[in-house]
C-alpha cells in the first residue's frame, strides 16, 4: 500500500473518532480570533505531502488591516475532515493575540486543506479553495508574494 493511502486512511479514522467522541476540532472555537491584534502572512517552502518547510520570507499585517483579514478568513469554508494527501503549501497564515499565537496554519490550493499547527498540532482540515472567499485568500497572499510559485 503506498505511504499516501495509508496517510489517508489513518486521517479519516483520527476523524472518525474525533466524531465519535463527539469532539469539536480546536480550530472551530469563534474566541480564537478574538482580540487579534497582530497577524503574519508568510510565504513557506514544503516537499509534496509533507507539513510546511522553512519560512521564506513574512509580511506582517497593518493595524487597520488585521479586521480585513479576520473576516476573509472567517468567510473560508472549512470541513473538520480532509480528504486530500498532497498538501503541497505555498504560504501560511498567523494570528497573534497579546505576543502569543492562537492560529497557525499552512494553506494548500493545490489539493484544498489546511494544516492547523496552532491551536492544535497535526489538525488537518479540506476548505474551498475554489470558491470566492478561497480565491480572495489566495490573491491576497499572491499579491503580497507576488514571485511565489502555487500549486493551484
Amino acid at each position: 500500500m503506498r505511504s499516501w493511502t495509508l496517510g489517508v486512511l489513518l486521517s479519516f479514522a483520527l476523524q472518525a473518532s474525533c466524531a465519535l467522541a463527539g469532539g469539536t476540532p480546536a480550530f472551530r472555537d469563534p474566541a480564537i480570533l478574538e482580540n487579534v491584534d497582530k497577524i503574519e502572512l508568510l510565504s513557506v517552502t514544503s516537499e509534496k505531502g509533507t507539513r510546511m518547510g522553512s519560512i521564506e520570507a513574512t509580511s506582517q499585517v497593518k493595524d487597520k488591516d488585521v479586521p480585513a483579514i479576520i473576516a476573509l478568513w472567517r468567510r473560508q469554508t472549512i470541513y473538520d475532515y480532509s480528504p486530500a494527501a498532497c498538501h503541497d503549501p505555498s504560504f501560511a497564515i498567523r494570528f497573534y493575540s497579546k505576543g502569543k499565537v492562537t492560529l497557525f496554519a499552512s494553506v494548500c490550493w493545490g489539493c484544498s486543506n489546511i494544516d492547523f499547527m496552532v491551536p492544535a498540532a497535526d489538525s488537518w482540515a479540506g476548505f474551498e479553495g475554489t470558491s470566492p472567499a478561497g480565491q480572495e485568500l489566495l490573491s491576497l497572499l499572491k499579491s503580497t508574494f507576488p514571485n511565489k510559485e502555487v500549486l493551484e
